[in-house]
């Protein structure tokens, strides 16, 4: 019986790649950019990253429930990115990982560990930054999406966004090579940024896109500067980040979701 589209099910969830695409440069992007690709792209298995970012224990994990894996086709069917909820209904993630429904169904799962998982609510409806094209060059600047959820998820805690970027983050979220555990790091520095970009030097490979690059506010919370967009190679075969930093977009449509409460 397949269960997946009701929320606070149990089941099962094999793991995720994303989508094909190229990076270019844009005037006034950073260079490094010229040099990316998705961070869900389809990995060449003959040449694995030398590193990925590791599970995070329990414990640590539990920290992050809003973070969660945006899943097409249920559970059953490979294929998928990471998100965090922004409001009880509304998920953040990356552009591409926004694309045409085409018949699929998309769920949001968070909690995920393992084979189970605190909530699965199906995602009904998504938007995306205007200049981002599916289907175009990938154009790293503007790789943001809002995924619209089927209910609310009121037990779970939406993550605030904010715009200082410090020079040390977090990057947690769900990639291809340890499917079924969050993984992420709390000690990514930033290693160069402008007013719409940021790489950070933390790997990221395919399942990372979308995933949320955070820092901590004056209470200890945890709050979103920016999305996990791209990966930049490097010549010994890890890679670096690339995030959207520049949230303005997602900030104006929130408020008109506000608005219209």
């Amino acid at each position: 019986m397949d269960r997946t589209s009701r929320p606070r099910a149990v089941g099962k969830q094999r793991h995720a790649k994303g989508l094909n695409a190229a990076a270019r440069t844009a005037a006034g992007a950073l260079v490094v950019v010229a040099f990316a690709t998705v961070a869900g792209a389809e990995e060449d298995a003959a040449r694995p990253d030398k590193a990925v970012m590791p599970p995070l224990q329990e414990e640590a994990a539990e920290a992050f429930l809003a973070v969660g894996r945006i899943n097409r086709a249920g559970f059953k069917t490979l294929g998928g990115c990471s998100g965090t909820l922004v409001r009880p209904d509304i998920v953040l993630t990356a552009g591409h990982c926004a694309g045409p429904r085409r018949e699929t169904t998309f769920v949001f799962v968070t909690g995920w560990r393992q084979g189970d998982y605190h909530a699965a609510v199906e995602i009904i409806g998504a938007d995306r930054h205007p200049a981002y094209r599916i289907g175009a060059s990938h154009d790293p600047r503007f790789d943001l999406g809002l995924l619209f959820l089927a209910e609310p998820l009121d037990d779970v805690t939406p993550l605030p966004m904010a715009e200082a970027l410090p020079e040390t983050v977090a990057l947690v979220g769900y990639h291809s090579r340890t499917p079924h555990l969050m993984t992420g790091r709390l000690d990514c520095p930033l290693v160069q940024s402008d007013d719409r970009l940021a790489v950070f030097d933390c790997p990221v490979v395919s399942g990372n896109s979308g995933g949320p690059v955070l820092t901590l506010d004056d209470t200890g919370g945890w709050q979103v500067v920016g999305v996990v967009s791209s990966r930049l190679p490097l010549p010994d075969g890890a890679s670096r980040a690339i995030a959207v930093r520049n949230l303005s977009w997602v900030q104006d449509r929130l408020r008109m979701h506000d608005r219209r409460e």
